[in-house]
């Protein structure tokens, strides 16, 4: 599915000039929510922004490498220049060195590999931040699909899983230990009264005391 992602993303926004690490970073996140082919279009789509912010951010270091070249060019020219006019008949001209001493950075290339720093950690932020919203979003529609009582999930929205297969085991589980609590509730007489027991007797967050304590109970134990 990578592969067909990316071969996508290139089609679509070959225009941007955009490195293929870059799109294969964005086909690789994209993959792990899209399952079959038919998704893949409004996928690729859907990250338009997302492109066009680091074709953005990928111009500027270009630019910026551009610019520094050219200074570096104009420098030496003008120190040539200065050499030349302070000893115009030289009687031994000095053999200029091609080597470059150990350790030493010029100031303009420290200035710009600061600069081509800050930019890749713009881009891994920005494709870390994506990466999180999306993982949330299949967390929660998964939650939904499987029938999941928000009083029962509202409190982990904020959980994080290595990968798929980890978050469906626990939306399952989740979703056991809700059938499992209202059917002890059922058996318990609890299902006649005549308020209802989620929503019922809430606190001020808007849990009934029974289901807090029930997921106070299975919860701290993981």
């Amino acid at each position: 599915m990578v592969d067909k992602l990316l071969q996508s993303l290139k089609t679509k926004y070959a225009h941007l000039g955009l490195e293929e690490s870059v799109l294969k970073a964005i086909a690789t996140r994209l993959a792990t929510a899209v399952k079959e082919e038919s998704e893949i279009e409004n996928a690729v789509k859907g990250v338009e922004e997302e492109v066009k912010l680091l074709q953005s951010v990928a111009d500027k270091g270009r630019t910026s490498l551009t610019k520094a070249e050219e200074a570096r060019k104009k420098l030496e020219k003008e120190l040539e220049e200065m050499r030349a006019k302070s000893n115009p008949n030289p009687q031994n001209p000095p053999t200029p060195s091609t080597d470059p001493k150990p350790d030493e950075v010029p100031e303009w290339a420290k200035d710009l590999l600061e600069s081509v720093k800050k930019q890749n950690e713009t881009i891994a932020a920005f494709q870390a931040e994506k990466q999180q919203q999306s993982a949330k979003e299949r967390f929660l529609n998964q939650l939904k699909t499987q029938g999941v009582s928000e009083t029962f999930y509202k409190h982990h929205l904020g959980r994080t899983f290595k990968d798929d297969t980890e978050m469906d085991a626990f939306v399952n589980e989740l979703k056991a230990d809700e059938q499992a609590f209202l059917q002890t509730q059922a058996n318990a007489g609890l299902s006649s009264h005549s308020r209802p027991i989620i929503g019922g007797g809430t606190d001020a967050n808007g849990v009934s005391a029974d289901v807090q304590a029930y997921i106070n109970e299975t919860f701290n134990k993981q």
